[in-house]
């Protein structure tokens, strides 16, 4: 069964038609008002945006993980884009979006173990690992709950064992961006992408 992976560039919607379309609620309204900087308002509201036209309903848990009953979906957001995977069969999914950007060698240290230092080669590798574990900690939905050089982050584009369970990884390049999905208990055969002339028509 594929993901559908819908990509946004925020830059090219129009913010005023979002605000006044029927999937933002009076509810999402008040929530963004917390937001006072540009490009994170536009974030969040694309991804409440995104939230409400795709994912009939849904809770969130103790961890602040969004949950529905009808399927499996996870958010992300980096610089210019927001997206949302959504996995209709019953495996939970996670995602994380990077931009590409220079990385600081202790920062790289706070993130990767030994092995996963000699892996890297240049910023892109270093961000295919760090999104691979944000994707691995999101699907299984307790969040950041331990050090990030303690998750593994290799393999890339294969099975991992994470607490004793198989999880499954695809990263790929999107422009200056790196995303990486991960689901649990099956691999990922097809992931659809729904780009903004799709989703805004």
């Amino acid at each position: 069964m594929a993901i559908n992976l819908f990509l946004v560039h925020i830059d090219e919607f129009s913010i005023n038609k979002i605000e006044s379309s029927s999937y933002i609620t009076s509810i999402d309204k008040e929530n963004l008002k917390q937001y006072h900087h540009p490009l994170t308002y536009q974030q969040k509201l694309v991804s409440a945006y995104l939230k409400n036209r795709y994912i009939s309903s849904y809770f969130v848990n103790e961890f602040g993980k969004p949950l529905s009953l009808q399927s499996s979906f996870n958010i992300s957001h980096s610089g210019n884009y927001v997206i949302l995977i959504v996995n209709d069969g019953k495996e939970s999914v996670g995602v994380d979006i990077e931009k590409i950007r220079d990385i600081k060698k202790d920062f790289s240290s706070f993130v990767c173990n030994e092995e996963e230092k000699s892996y890297i080669k240049n910023d892109k590798d270093f961000f295919a690992i760090w999104t691979n574990k944000e994707s691995l900690l999101k699907c299984i939905g307790t969040g950041i709950n331990k050090k990030l050089n303690e998750v593994n982050g290799l393999p890339l584009n294969d099975k991992r064992i994470y607490e004793d369970k198989d999880f499954y990884s695809r990263t790929m390049d999107y422009e200056d961006y790196v995303i990486s999905i991960t689901r649990d208990d099956k691999p990922i055969e097809e992931i659809k992408i729904i780009e903004n002339k799709e989703i805004f028509a």
